[in-house]
């Protein structure tokens, strides 16, 4: 996620800085600083919303993206074997 967040920056800093010798560049970097909002939105919803493998509740908390747990049934995050988190 967060590589979708970063990547982008060097290529759009680079059209900012040299917008002003193609009036072209304007638009170009408008649409894709656009798209890039719309790709982290899209890979951000997606990560929160995520569905728990065993409950099929959202496994992550909105304020918390990152937790390494289901919020609902406790099902940790890498579990490779599902009796084992459930004992």
């Amino acid at each position: 996620m967060l590589i979708v967040l970063f990547a982008p920056m060097p290529a759009l800093g680079l059209l900012i800085s040299i917008q002003d010798r193609a009036p072209i560049l304007q638009s170009i970097t408008f649409v894709a600083g656009l798209a890039w909002i719309a790709t982290y939105l899209v890979f951000n919803t997606r990560w929160v919303r995520w569905p728990c493998p065993r409950c099929g509740q959202q496994f992550r908390d909105t304020w918390k993206p990152l937790a390494g747990r289901c919020r609902h049934c406790g099902l940790p995050q890498w579990a490779a074997d599902d009796t084992k988190a459930a004992a």
